[in-house]
């Protein structure tokens, strides 16, 4: 099985995970939600937006190559570019 590529970021009680393969997001707050059972990113779009820019501004400043998108063959948008 091959792993699925996945950007994460963590700040305070809130973490966002950024599923590569199909552009998902996932936003728990940990201090409610140790074991993610609830994903609140429909609920807390501030939020949500919020750690994306994070996110993102993290891959650009450290020149991470995003994966390529068998299907289009172009580079996986980075999570902020998603939100716009």
């Amino acid at each position: 099985m091959l792993p699925i590529p996945i950007g994460a970021v963590r700040v305070g009680e809130w973490k966002l995970s950024y599923i590569h393969a199909t552009g998902k997001m996932e936003l728990y707050n940990l201090r409610d939600d140790l074991s993610e059972a609830k994903n609140l990113a429909a609920a807390q779009r501030h939020k949500l937006r919020q750690l994306a820019t994070t996110l993102t501004k993290f891959l650009r400043d450290t020149g991470t190559q995003m994966p390529t998108d068998r299907r289009t063959d172009k580079a996986v948008p980075l999570p902020g570019a998603i939100l716009d």
